[in-house]
């Protein structure tokens, strides 16, 4: 029980609601992405969530395993499985990271397969994302891991203990300890486990030197073009001051030639004014000094009757 707002009600775990876990099967396949208080969540499928996805039948019924685990385990129609991580931090978890190496790298045939998970990440800036749910196909199994292996440690121990029942009783056993023989063989998902084990080591180690490469060619990349960046910088500077020296001389010798033109035309107008004044004063020169011919072949011009007479009086060897 509860209370909230001053009324009393039932507090239950959102596991037990169904919409919330076919809403997160379908946010995980749809890449969707809900922003949230203080982050954001969103869906990360696999490669193998389209297989995964036609398995399960439209509107399935979730139902919660009521088994106790690590984990709160929703299973989709006996074909997948939504784990809910109860402990939360920072990173991949290790049950997703561990199920892409089995199936993807592996390729171990007994493993489930991962259907992808939802991620969550927060607002501030040094976070990182953390899973919140894992997506995974159901395998058809009799016990956990740990319960199997148990059982098949005590199976092999009777084993040898039954082959050799002449030879002198082993020491007793110290508790907590399993103690085998050098006729004794572990069984081979044991020895396989512990192989994918030291291959996942070496792959992490492998994995963390070609990002230490990667960084260094990158490192090198970017001092390579800063100082590429560098020489254009200047080499622009270098041709902006050519520019500019040039047009600056342009403009020197445009304006010099502009003053020679500019004094060789007001001289050249001087003596074109001293030539025009030279010849009007020839002209005048000419004009005073010239003296009207009479042409012997042209006729004499007539003269009027009022002039020729002038006291008004008809002479008629004048007619």
């Amino acid at each position: 029980m509860a209370e909230a707002g001053g009324e009393p009600g039932v507090l239950i775990d959102a596991v037990w609601e169904p919409e919330l876990s076919r809403a997160v099967f379908e946010m995980i396949g749809r890449r969707r992405a809900v922003p949230a208080r203080d982050g954001r969540a969103w869906g990360a499928p696999s490669r193998h969530f389209r297989a995964l996805r036609q398995s399960v039948p439209a509107g399935v019924q979730p139902s919660p395993m009521s088994v106790e685990q690590s984990n709160s385990s929703v299973l989709l129609a006996d074909q997948a499985i939504l784990k809910y991580i109860r402990r939360l931090e920072e990173g991949t978890n290790p049950g997703v990271e561990l199920a892409r190496f089995l199936a993807e790298r592996a390729h171990f045939p007994y493993s489930p397969r991962p259907g992808g998970s939802l991620e969550y990440r927060a607002n501030e800036r040094a976070s990182r994302p953390m899973t919140l749910v894992s997506l995974e196909g159901l395998v058809e199994n009799e016990a956990d891991g740990w319960s199997y292996v148990v059982d098949a440690l005590g199976r092999s121990i009777e084993e040898a203990v039954a082959q050799h029942p002449d030879e002198d009783p082993a020491p007793p056993p110290v508790p907590g300890l399993l103690t085998l023989g050098p006729d004794d063989r572990l069984p081979d998902e044991l020895r396989q486990a512990r192989w994918l084990l030291r291959e996942r080591d070496e792959f992490l180690a492998e994995r963390e030197r070609e990002a230490d490469t990667l960084m260094e060619e990158v490192r090198a990349r970017a001092e390579h073009m800063v100082s590429r960046t560098e020489v254009v910088r200047q080499a622009n500077q270098a041709a902006q001051r050519i520019l500019d020296d040039a047009r600056e001389e342009a403009r020197r010798m445009r304006h010099e030639a502009e003053d020679y033109c500019d004094q060789r035309l007001a001289a050249m107008e001087i003596v074109l004014e001293r030539i025009i004044r030279t010849v009007q004063a020839g002209r005048q020169k000419l004009q005073a000094s010239a003296t009207p011919v009479a042409d012997p072949s042209m006729p004499a011009p007539a003269v009027p009757a009022e002039e020729a007479n002038p006291d008004g009086f008809f002479d008629q060897d004048l007619a």
